[in-house]
């Protein structure tokens, strides 16, 4: 049970919120009135999560190469996540005893594909 404290107000006693004369005492149990927590500034929202490019996919701004522009961007992510989905399906079927289980990277073989076609449609 809270403490009680004194109403301003009227010099009463309470441990609600409210005082028996309707005076509102939640700033002085410590609790933010609700207009006061709307007119807070809300904490700025990211509207896109960045990933890391891949080690030795940075391209240097002002590059003509074949990878420049969004669409080549698209091209390389995709081929990196499409080898790293099939060497971790090699790797775990050379590791699998026989008949026994591996794992098929599906999901990073998959969109790799879809972001090197989007890639290429971009280009």
């Amino acid at each position: 049970m809270p403490a009680a404290v004194v109403c301003p107000k009227c010099q009463a006693k309470s441990t609600g919120f409210f005082c028996t004369c309707g005076n509102d005492l939640r700033e002085q149990f410590g609790v933010k009135r609700q207009q006061e927590q709307s007119e807070q500034e809300p904490p700025p929202r990211q509207s896109r999560v960045s990933l890391p490019n891949p080690p030795g996919m940075m391209l240097e701004s002002g590059s003509t190469g074949p990878l420049t522009g969004d669409g080549g961007a698209q091209i390389a992510y995709g081929a990196f996540l499409l080898v790293i989905g099939l060497v971790v399906t090699g790797g775990s079927y050379m590791l699998a005893a026989p008949g026994g289980t591996y794992t098929i990277a599906f999901g990073a073989v998959g969109v790799g594909i879809w972001k090197m076609l989007s890639g290429l449609a971009r280009s």
